[in-house]
């Protein structure tokens, strides 16, 4: 930069014999206008961050000695040679973590063109460079993106007919509005991501079992006649009914509407202790009573609860179906699924789903021949309770 400030400036020392020979001529020409005033043309040297600010990378192929600017290649190996340098640059910064700066790092949608195993890899280095004094804000439209320690930042954008464009709340914030209610933040957190596509839908129902993830999702299609992701719903499996409740409290909160599906047993044993049933509700009182005078001769064991556990004989899955199917308690379970309804949760009135299906496995054999056959014959004929599970796919899709 010392060599072109002298070469080319108008004080330079060491000025190119062209400018001076330039500026001796037009002076020549200037002093018969303006006298005892002279020129000389002044080259400015540019900065070194000016120099580089004006930096592209050359792409060579098949080893042609003549590169192209980057800028002239299609959009995925652009994408591919951009994201290639975030790793690098998070490798070097992971060898010199003493060096930390403060910079804004923005990247619309990274995951772009890439294959899945290069998405994980920007995603790592991005997580990386995060901890390295980089700030990072990505858009993105893929759950490849984010993983359970991140899903809590994640900011939700939606756009629709009545607010326009908005942002939901996230996680992180939504989680300590109900904290009172959630023993375990971490384990909710869990059980809210175990399906990352929640992120990218307008709606939310919650399963218990697989038996609901594996046949659910063919039965919405083939009675409504959209998919899930038409709908724009997540079909979310909880592996278990503990955290409905909180579940449902905190998608609430973060804008997602969401409805719940579980068996019989969560309504009859923990309805009461998730604030779903008054304690003096006559209909549940009714049932367990009737539990206690057939209990004998169906073979079901009762619990300190008062409610069926498992024996040698009978499951608890078994012993919930058989009270179910007891004519003298009909009634009373109609008038809970209304009032479980009143607050988004379909229960099934047969006990388990296997019995308004009509399927006594559940394994992925039974699923798949299941789903095998209501893809080939009308539905209404495969189904056992056919009005049943009519009626919850309108529930869902309504």
């Amino acid at each position: 930069m010392s060599g072109l400030k002298d070469l080319l400036e108008a004080d330079g020392i060491a000025r190119a014999p062209e400018l001076n020979a330039f500026d001796t001529a037009v002076n020549q020409k200037i002093d018969a206008f303006f006298p005892d005033v002279n020129v000389k043309i002044h080259v400015p040297t540019p900065e070194l961050k000016d120099v580089f600010s004006k930096g592209t990378i050359k792409v060579y192929e098949q080893q042609l000695p003549i590169g192209r600017d980057v800028g002239s290649l299609g959009h995925g190996a652009q994408r591919s040679i951009q994201m290639a340098l975030i790793q690098h640059l998070a490798q070097i910064k992971r060898a010199n973590q003493n060096n930390l700066t403060t910079t804004l790092l923005l990247i619309d949608e990274p995951e772009l063109y890439l294959h899945p195993q290069a998405i994980e890899i920007v995603r790592v280095a991005l997580k990386f460079l995060s901890t390295q004094g980089y700030q990072v804000i990505f858009s993105t439209h893929t759950a490849l993106m984010l993983t359970h320690e991140d899903v809590a930042n994640a900011v939700l954008v939606r756009k629709n007919n009545q607010v326009g464009t908005h942002r939901r709340q996230t996680l992180k914030a939504a989680i300590p509005q109900i904290e009172h209610d959630a023993p375990s933040q971490i384990q909710l957190l869990f059980s809210l991501t175990n399906s990352s596509n929640i992120l990218f839908s307008e709606r939310v129902i919650l399963t218990e079992g697989q038996t609901e993830e594996r046949i659910l999702p063919k039965l919405i299609e083939l009675i409504s006649g959209r998919t899930l992701a038409l709908l724009k719903y997540a079909l979310v499996r909880q592996g278990g009914v503990d955290n409905t409740r909180k579940s449902m409290m905190v998608l609430n909160v973060m804008d997602l509407p969401t409805k719940a599906i579980v068996d019989i047993d969560y309504v009859l044993k923990n309805g009461i202790r998730d604030g779903l049933i008054q304690a003096n509700n006559l209909d549940l009182i009714a049932i367990k009573q009737h539990l206690s005078q057939i209990n004998v001769a169906q073979n079901i064991t009762l619990g300190n609860d008062g409610w069926p556990q498992k024996n040698q004989i009978v499951s608890a899955a078994k012993a919930f179906q058989l009270l179910s199917a007891e004519p003298q308690i009909a009634g009373n379970i109609d008038n809970l699924h209304v009032l479980l309804l009143g607050q988004n949760i379909w229960f099934w009135k047969r006990g388990t789903i296997e019995a308004h299906l009509g399927i006594t496995s559940k394994n992925e054999q039974a699923w798949s021949a299941f789903v095998n056959q209501i893809i080939q014959n009308p539905w209404q004929g495969v189904v056992a309770d056919s009005q049943s599970i009519q009626d919850c796919i309108n529930w869902i899709v309504n």
